[in-house]
């Protein structure tokens, strides 16, 4: 897995202490394990990331845009994080869950007014990505 801010997760609103660069980590590595799982692990803007096996075989996905994406991958699926209430009680799958995300609501709203940027209020977007196999 290469993401570009890093090396720990990185939002809209936790990102400028990190370095872009290019960073490589597995699934299992790059999940931040919290009391309570929560949504966690993902990339802001992201230009290209790719996930493999230990075979070499897997993705690569590519933003078109100038913004770049949210890239998030992990070995649990959202409803996992949802329904468990401790960090301790997660099965990881043997499946690798990507999500790539135009953007993402700030975790913290309260500085809306001094950094509107944070805030996802767009009504129209556009987005698009490419995904080539290796």
């Amino acid at each position: 897995m290469k993401p570009p801010y890093g090396p720990v997760e990185t939002y809209p609103d936790r990102f400028k202490s990190q370095i872009i660069s290019e960073y490589e980590t597995t699934v299992s590595e790059n999940f931040e394990h919290y009391v309570k799982p929560v949504e966690c692990s993902a990339h802001y803007r992201t230009k290209i990331a790719s996930v493999k096996d230990s075979d070499g075989h897997g993705f690569i996905f590519a933003d078109r845009s100038a913004e770049g994406f949210l890239f998030n991958a992990k070995h649990y699926t959202d409803k996992q994080l949802f329904e468990t209430k401790h960090d301790d009680e997660l099965t990881e799958l043997d499946e690798t869950i990507v999500s790539l995300d135009y953007k993402m609501q700030a975790e913290n709203t309260g500085f809306a007014d001094a950094e509107p940027w944070r805030v996802f209020d767009e009504k129209n977007f556009s987005f698009s990505f490419d995904i080539k196999a290796i």
